[in-house]
């Protein structure tokens, strides 16, 4: 359920925007409130901005659940969905209702949000935890004040390239699902013993990159 305090960030959606009509008429409100979504995104490529909330109201309940299911935490997904509008709202005149419906393009920047912000998510909570709390696992360095979630991303991926076929599968469930050696098991057949030797060597891996990472950083500061 969406939460009634949901609604479009003045910081960010401006009342004052010159995109907004400060006139706006009841017949233009009607016409707004019963148009398709594809006629209110014309409206909203034509200038008038507020029919970015007549959008708002009515999509972002759905878009809310979804961002809600993937990132587990309310408050990331009220974020979130501020940026999926705030996406929409930049992006606008690159819908084509002759390309397929406004909720279709939509639900196209939903996802890409979302997961985008799951991957940061998970980055940050990969490298500040013991992924299984398992048995004799290489434990990852704490992230240091000068790494970012988006940094951390970018060297999970980098270290994933490397990886055999069996490894890789198993950091990138531990990674961007968040599952548990039971739950990627159960997904792919593995016993749970196999499933931690993967990590095993695929953690090792990363350790000696993110390793690598901060003396690079440290031999960087030492040459200042």
């Amino acid at each position: 359920m969406i939460p009634p305090t949901l609604q479009l960030d003045a910081d960010v959606f401006p009342a004052d925007s010159k995109a907004f009509s400060k006139n706006d008429s009841i017949f233009a409100s009607l016409k707004r409130r019963f148009a398709s979504d594809e006629e209110v995104a014309k409206l909203l490529q034509g200038g008038d901005a507020d029919a970015l909330t007549v959008l708002f109201k009515r999509h972002s309940p759905l878009l809310f659940g979804i961002a809600r299911r993937i990132l587990r935490n309310d408050a990331e997904a009220e974020d979130t969905v501020q940026q999926i509008f705030l996406d929409v709202y930049r992006s606008i005149q690159q819908f084509d209702a002759e390309k397929g419906t406004f909720k279709t393009w939509l639900l196209m920047f939903t996802y890409q949000r979302v997961f985008n912000s799951r991957r940061t998510q998970l980055a940050t909570r990969f490298f500040d935890t013991d992924p299984f709390c398992g048995e004799n696992l290489p434990k990852l360095p704490p992230a240091s004040g000068r790494s970012s979630g988006a940094e951390n991303k970018i060297l999970v991926e980098q270290v994933l390239r490397t990886l055999q076929p069996h490894q890789r599968r198993t950091l990138e469930l531990t990674y961007y699902e968040g599952l548990t050696a039971e739950e990627i098991s159960a997904r792919t057949g593995e016993s749970v013993r196999v499933v931690r030797h993967n990590l095993y060597r695929s953690l090792e891996r990363l350790r000696k990159a993110f390793g690598a990472r901060e003396l690079e950083r440290t031999g960087e500061r030492q040459a200042r």
